[in-house]
Protein backbone atom coordinates (compact mmCIF):
# COMPACT_ATOMS: atom_id res chain seq x y z
CA UNK A 1 0.00 0.00 0.00
CA UNK A 2 1.14 3.67 -0.67
CA UNK A 3 0.19 6.93 1.29
CA UNK A 4 -0.94 9.00 -0.99
CA UNK A 5 -2.30 12.55 1.28
CA UNK A 6 -3.54 13.56 3.99
CA UNK A 7 -5.60 16.02 5.78
CA UNK A 8 -4.68 16.78 9.01
CA UNK A 9 -6.43 18.31 11.77
CA UNK A 10 -5.51 18.13 15.83
CA UNK A 11 -4.74 15.53 17.72
CA UNK A 12 -4.00 12.91 15.22
CA UNK A 13 -6.82 13.40 13.78
CA UNK A 14 -7.82 13.37 9.97
CA UNK A 15 -7.82 11.54 6.54
CA UNK A 16 -5.65 9.62 4.61
CA UNK A 17 -5.64 8.33 1.18
CA UNK A 18 -3.66 5.49 0.71
CA UNK A 19 -3.48 3.13 -2.85
CA UNK A 20 -4.02 -0.49 -1.80
CA UNK A 21 -4.66 -3.69 -3.94
CA UNK A 22 -7.97 -3.11 -4.36
CA UNK A 23 -7.78 0.77 -5.23
CA UNK A 24 -8.08 4.26 -3.57
CA UNK A 25 -9.06 4.45 -0.40
CA UNK A 26 -9.95 7.40 2.42
CA UNK A 27 -9.75 6.33 5.62
CA UNK A 28 -10.39 8.09 8.63
CA UNK A 29 -8.42 7.77 11.94
CA UNK A 30 -9.36 4.98 13.72
CA UNK A 31 -10.49 3.35 10.68
CA UNK A 32 -9.32 -0.07 8.91
CA UNK A 33 -7.43 0.66 5.73
CA UNK A 34 -6.69 -3.03 4.92
CA UNK A 35 -7.97 -6.16 6.62
CA UNK A 36 -5.83 -5.94 10.16
CA UNK A 37 -4.40 -2.42 9.45
CA UNK A 38 -5.79 0.28 11.12
CA UNK A 39 -4.95 3.88 10.93
CA UNK A 40 -3.89 5.09 14.19
CA UNK A 41 -3.05 9.14 13.45
CA UNK A 42 -2.70 11.64 11.17
CA UNK A 43 0.11 14.04 10.52
CA UNK A 44 0.86 16.61 8.04
CA UNK A 45 3.68 14.89 6.31
CA UNK A 46 2.75 10.53 7.72
CA UNK A 47 0.42 8.84 9.03
CA UNK A 48 0.81 6.20 12.39
CA UNK A 49 -0.97 2.80 10.93
CA UNK A 50 -1.22 -0.29 13.72
CA UNK A 51 -1.15 -4.05 12.22
CA UNK A 52 -0.12 -7.44 13.92
CA UNK A 53 3.41 -6.66 13.84
CA UNK A 54 2.59 -3.08 16.11
CA UNK A 55 2.96 0.66 15.28
CA UNK A 56 4.50 1.85 12.30
CA UNK A 57 5.34 5.10 10.56
CA UNK A 58 4.62 5.60 6.81
CA UNK A 59 5.91 9.05 5.40
CA UNK A 60 4.31 11.06 2.81
CA UNK A 61 6.48 10.78 0.01
CA UNK A 62 6.76 13.53 -2.63
CA UNK A 63 7.68 13.27 -6.05
CA UNK A 64 10.56 15.08 -7.04
CA UNK A 65 9.26 19.04 -8.96
CA UNK A 66 9.65 18.77 -12.51
CA UNK A 67 12.54 21.10 -13.78
CA UNK A 68 11.10 24.27 -14.85
CA UNK A 69 11.86 24.62 -18.56
CA UNK A 70 14.65 26.90 -19.31
CA UNK A 71 13.63 29.95 -20.62
CA UNK A 72 14.03 30.22 -24.65
CA UNK A 73 16.75 31.96 -26.18
CA UNK A 74 16.61 34.91 -27.66
CA UNK A 75 17.19 35.15 -30.97
CA UNK A 76 20.49 35.95 -32.74
CA UNK A 77 20.07 39.83 -33.59
CA UNK A 78 19.05 40.53 -37.88
CA UNK A 79 21.65 41.43 -39.62
CA UNK A 80 21.13 45.14 -41.16
CA UNK A 81 19.65 44.77 -44.64
CA UNK A 82 22.43 45.98 -47.97
CA UNK A 83 19.33 46.20 -49.91
CA UNK A 84 18.66 49.01 -52.08
CA UNK A 85 14.93 49.17 -50.13
CA UNK A 86 16.41 49.53 -47.32
CA UNK A 87 15.23 53.20 -45.54
CA UNK A 88 17.15 53.35 -42.68
CA UNK A 89 20.04 55.73 -42.64
CA UNK A 90 23.03 55.79 -40.79
CA UNK A 91 21.84 57.40 -37.95
CA UNK A 92 18.73 55.07 -37.53
CA UNK A 93 16.17 57.30 -38.81
CA UNK A 94 14.26 56.18 -41.92
CA UNK A 95 14.19 57.88 -45.41
CA UNK A 96 11.26 59.28 -46.58
CA UNK A 97 8.62 59.84 -43.14
CA UNK A 98 8.16 63.14 -43.74
CA UNK A 99 6.57 61.93 -47.11
CA UNK A 100 4.51 59.24 -45.14
CA UNK A 101 3.11 61.87 -42.91
CA UNK A 102 2.20 64.02 -45.23
CA UNK A 103 0.51 60.77 -47.69
CA UNK A 104 -1.34 59.77 -44.30
CA UNK A 105 -2.80 63.29 -43.48
CA UNK A 106 -0.93 63.68 -40.32
CA UNK A 107 -1.58 67.39 -39.15
CA UNK A 108 1.97 67.71 -37.91
CA UNK A 109 5.37 67.03 -39.34
CA UNK A 110 6.92 64.02 -38.55
CA UNK A 111 9.94 64.45 -36.02
CA UNK A 112 13.58 64.68 -37.48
Amino acid sequence: MRLLGVLAERDGKGLAVFRTREGARVVAAGGEVTAGTTLVAVDVSSVRLRDAAGERTVDLRRDPVAKAAAPAARPAATPKSTDSTDRRRPDGRVRGLRGAARVLGADAEAPR
